[in-house]
């Protein structure tokens, strides 16, 4: 597999249950009845897609795919694990795009930037899929940010926002925050901001996002900032006992800390060690290394509650079919179980249900896209 052809993002969002209408930080949600979604066989194989988790279902959408003119080029799907069954989301009239983002907000899924799958032309427009209505609208582009890849957003419980990335030649340092009730976007300051970067990590620990290493204008970094919405300012952190410097890893937030994990650093070095971060007191604490996975990149990562399972990726030697959960209690690793099943795969998508993973898509040592009848559960209760 040749290292300089992917780069990765992560995806932060809010998964919030939905059986009831209810009220959540003073804002309505509604009820989503899975059985109302039309019925559909699952996606076609992908990688570098985005999977969200609305509470009772995972949201697919977008991606490098296999074979393209096969389905609609907006293609993606909803699966419901209790039922097993895939169902379908609506055309939109857009290229479909990877290297983009998305959040969940509670009642829509946006989708933003990226790079369109048929032009490889990056873009900087969105939009917005109302799931119990079956229907998208455009985000406005008044004032959104510029075109763009690499880039991560964050759903805050009010507002999206969107920060740096990669254009056509350079990273970028900035970005925007969107409030889907009012379809209005606002720059965020740039005053304080860390320095430009592209795959890179972002996370939301409540009140604040924090975003940490990716790629630079030299290379790899191992240094990041916490933007405050309410106050739109920004903190540099601390570098002291940070994990080196890279891009492709992945983070975890655990309603105390961020855990930083993998990757690749410089020289095209893959990664098998990581940090805890805790914002309150702008310190890094060093993860255990016994019975760690191997180094890797373009994994996956999940907060169970109480563990960070990592999970695939690949190596030097190809697509991985293995990982590990790590207690930040005992500052442990346990390895995961495997079955026939648990394909080797890189560039998929990962998400905690409330008592299982669900993997879907992803690439193997071939270069060949995963296929499956369905989402995978990984059950960790071994």
């Amino acid at each position: 597999m040749q290292k300089s052809l992917y780069r990765t993002f992560a995806l932060i969002t809010c998964g919030l249950l939905l059986g009831a209408c209810q009220t959540i930080r003073g804002r309505q949600y509604a009820v989503l009845d899975s059985q109302a979604i039309p019925a559909h066989d699952e996606p076609s194989p992908r990688g570098m897609h985005t999977a969200l988790w609305t509470g009772d279902g995972m949201l697919i959408w977008g991606g490098m795919r296999e074979n393209p003119s096969a389905e609609p080029a907006t293609g993606g799907a909803i699966y419901f694990p209790k039922t097993q069954r895939w169902g379908l989301l609506p055309e939109v009239d857009q290229d479909s795009r990877y290297h983009h983002s998305a959040v969940w907000t509670g009642n829509t899924m946006i989708v933003w930037g990226g790079t369109e799958e048929s032009s490889g032309e990056r873009v900087a427009t969105g939009w917005v899929l109302d799931l119990a209505a079956q229907s998208w609208h455009q985000t406005s582009t008044d004032g959104a940010p510029t075109e763009r890849e690499g880039h991560t957003a964050i759903w805050t419980g009010q507002e999206m926002i969107v920060w740096g990335g990669v254009n056509d030649t350079n990273s970028l340092a900035d970005g925007g925050l969107y409030e889907p009730q009012t379809d209005v976007w606002e720059p965020l300051t740039s005053d304080g901001a860390p320095e430009a970067r592209s795959y890179h990590t972002a996370i939301w620990t409540g009140s604040q996002m924090i975003v940490w290493g990716g790629l630079g204008a030299n290379g790899p970094l191992n240094s990041g900032g916490v933007f405050d919405p309410e106050t739109n300012s920004w903190r540099l952190m601390s570098t002291v006992g940070a994990p080196s410097p890279r891009f492709s890893h992945s983070v975890v937030w655990t309603g105390k800390q961020m855990i930083v994990w993998g990757g690749r650093g410089p020289d095209d070095l893959y990664l098998s060690d990581g940090a805890a971060y805790d914002p309150a007191t702008d310190t890094w604490t060093p993860l255990a290394a016994v019975n760690a996975p191997s180094p890797r990149e373009l994994h996956t990562a999940v907060w169970t509650g109480q563990e960070m399972v990592i999970w695939g990726g690949h190596d030097d030697n190809g697509a991985l079919a293995n990982g590990a959960a790590y207690s930040p209690e005992t500052n442990t690793w346990r390895k995961l179980k495997t079955d026939s099943l648990s394909a080797a795969r890189t560039m998929h998508s990962a998400v905690w249900t409330g008592n299982a993973m669900l993997l879907f898509g992803g690439r193997t040592s071939s270069e060949n896209y995963v296929k499956q009848e369905k989402g995978l559960e990984l059950l960790l209760d071994d």
